[in-house]
């Protein structure tokens, strides 16, 4: 193989990794910022947390939230639980 033919050869694979670099990049961001044309994030699925009956002065048991709850897009530390009432 000559000089010109290898620096040829070399020229048209990093234009292609280039490309290939690029594409996966632009498909990444677009999956990422969720801006896939007819995409809608799923809700998250929370299954049945157990009920709690204590006597007056008593407390509740700690409940981990998060062992009830599935979120294909997003992690447990991505979640923000609040609750409301008294």
């Amino acid at each position: 193989m000559s000089g010109n033919s290898y620096d040829l050869t070399m020229m048209r694979a990093k234009k292609s990794f280039k490309w290939l670099a690029t594409m996966v990049g632009i498909a990444l961001l677009v999956v990422l910022l969720g801006a896939f044309p007819g995409y809608t994030a799923a809700p998250p699925v929370v299954s049945d947390i157990p009920a709690q009956t204590i006597d007056e002065g008593n407390t509740f048991t700690t409940i981990d939230l998060d062992a009830y709850v599935t979120d294909v897009d997003n992690t447990d530390a991505e979640m923000t639980w609040s609750y409301s009432g008294k």
